[in-house]
């Protein structure tokens, strides 16, 4: 794990965003939201492609946490942005390879 120094310029990071629009208000949050994009990008997680006709996209949220040391105190602020799970569904056939080819490598 890196050796990691909290700055402290987020005055009210210890409470975690419940939104999007929560988390945009305090530059920490938005830091880290810069930061989990900036990672999508550069390990090629996912690439924008056309959608397949009748296909409808799936939506994602953003997840904050505050993460902190043995003895409480913040080291990290968090954002990931993750997929509506509950929107996915069995992909027809005809699809699977057009968009398994434009999702960039795994993991």
């Amino acid at each position: 794990m890196e050796n990691y120094e909290y700055s402290g310029t987020c005055l009210l990071g210890t409470d975690e965003p419940v939104s999007t629009d929560e988390g945009l208000e305090q530059a920490c949050w938005k830091d880290a939201m810069q930061a989990e994009l900036k990672a999508i990008k550069e390990n090629n997680t996912w690439s924008l492609t056309e959608l397949p006709k009748g296909a409808k996209a799936i939506r994602v949220k953003w997840v904050f946490k505050v993460k902190k040391d043995a003895v409480g105190q913040i080291i990290r602020h968090k954002a990931r942005m993750v997929a509506k799970g509950y929107a996915q569904r069995a992909m027809p056939d005809q699809w699977q390879g057009s968009l398994l080819a434009s999702a960039g490598s795994p993991g």
